[in-house]
């Protein structure tokens, strides 16, 4: 976390085509209260208060005490709620619209996916959206700490009715793509 922000993993123009396609996609989204997992230096926290006015509630959690600390300092709003938490230990008393994870999923260990993309899903009253590196065919080239998972596969095993999108976003390093699992309820 003490490094994430100056780290230049990608240039800026990369940012900007994954956070004009995630802005497209969420507004044809209904919603007003969501959980953003994996907040980070707060990036996409701002995307989000920038360019939706309606959200009535905000809870971004992350794993780093660091990003946490830096980020409440971007946001004098009291509508944020920021938590150092891993998704496995958050456990808040209500649901969200949306369960918003970008570039989060890909440092999930396989072994643990399933039950950190169960538990979004349990969290959400009607979407998960997460924004990831994701691939056809796996790549050799990855970091030790990222992991290509077949978010189609994964959501299709949880027991709730989903309905599972895939939107290839033009990135091509890495080959990023979002899915939204709407979720039924009946």
């Amino acid at each position: 976390g003490k490094t994430l922000e100056k780290e230049n993993l990608y240039d800026g123009s990369q940012f900007r085509i994954q956070e004009k396609a995630l802005v497209e996609y969420l507004s044809k989204l209904e919603f007003s209260s969501v959980l953003e997992i994996g907040c980070g230096f707060g990036r996409i926290t701002k995307l989000m208060i920038n360019n939706f006015p309606n959200i009535k509630s905000y809870s971004a959690i992350d794993i780093s005490p660091d990003n946490i600390s830096k980020t409440k300092k971007l946001f004098d709003s009291q509508k944020i709620n920021f938590q150092v938490s891993t998704i496995q230990n958050y456990n808040p008393s209500e649901k969200y619209d949306l369960v918003l994870c970008v570039y989060v999923l890909m440092h999930v260990p396989p072994k643990e996916i399933e039950q950190v993309i169960k538990k979004s899903v349990n969290l959400s009253q009607k979407h998960v959206v997460n924004v990831d590196w994701f691939e056809q065919q796996k790549s050799n080239i990855h970091l030790g700490h990222n992991f290509i998972h077949n978010y189609d596969e994964i959501y299709e095993k949880n027991p709730s009715n989903l309905k599972v999108k895939q939107v290839p976003i033009g990135m091509d390093n890495p080959p990023t793509s979002l899915f939204h699992a709407q979720i039924d309820h009946r």
